[in-house]
């Protein structure tokens, strides 16, 4: 069982690394499909962020939106203030990069509710 999670553990990080690569050489649409399958192995915050650039890149707002919001949930699920912070900044970026100030940040406070 322990060499099962480990060879999953391997094939998600290599998506990871295949998906970052892809990006650095601006092949968006490979980098998309190494991170979505990272997703579908294993959802980690960090193969959401992956997707998110390489949606970003592919100019797919929704994309965008919707992986930086479940990457930034999964940085503050485990307690990894730095990550949560620099999702929430990037969709804020986002906000304005894709609808400028239409909408007035409703989507970034619904994506990012202030601690309890």
């Amino acid at each position: 069982m322990r060499a099962a999670v480990t060879n999953g553990a391997n094939r998600v990080a290599h998506r990871l690394q295949a998906g970052w690569a892809e990006l650095a050489d601006g092949r968006w649409d490979a980098a998309r499909t190494s991170f979505a399958t990272a997703v579908a192995e294993h959802e980690t915050p960090e193969a959401l962020e992956g997707s998110s650039w390489a949606a970003w890149w592919l100019d797919d707002a929704d994309a965008v939106f919707e992986a930086r919001e479940r990457a930034y949930r999964l940085y503050r699920k485990r307690g990894d203030p730095a990550g949560a912070a620099r999702m929430a900044t990037w969709i804020a970026a986002d906000q304005l990069d894709f609808y400028g100030r239409r909408g007035g940040g409703r989507r970034v406070a619904a994506a990012c509710p202030t601690p309890a």
